[in-house]
């Protein structure tokens, strides 16, 4: 199987006109990986020893990639099974930062010295 991806998908934070883009769950970057090599979820289920309801569910964002999966996907996928975790990890990290950031915001108060006196 080819291990060269054409993923029309970004990971960029900002669009060109300045937008801020939603984080896109890596579930969009498998089923568009399906799409380009012509799998069915059904046949990616069966070759990674999964149930299809846990791929659908992942491919349309109701459920994380898991180390587990990642490392199913790396082996089935021929590379590093960090992809995945990554994906998962940027995704995480902006729907909290979309969703908490304010708050956050008001209730923490940065630290403005090191534990040993020094300023930051």
């Amino acid at each position: 199987m080819p291990n060269r991806l054409k993923s029309q998908i970004t990971i960029e934070e900002i669009s060109m006109s300045g937008q801020r883009i939603s984080p896109v769950h890596p579930g969009a970057y498998l089923k568009e990986m399906l799409e380009e090599f012509g799998l069915s979820q059904q046949r990616i289920a069966e070759d990674l020893g999964l149930k299809p309801v846990r791929i659908s569910h992942i491919i349309n964002g109701k459920r994380p990639i898991t180390p587990e999966i990642a490392l199913r996907l790396g082996r089935y996928f021929g590379h590093n099974p960090r992809y995945w975790l990554n994906l998962q990890s940027r995704y995480d990290i902006d729907t909290a930062y979309d969703t908490l950031y304010e708050q956050i915001v008001r209730e923490v108060h940065p630290m403005t010295e090191a534990a040993d006196g020094f300023p930051l």
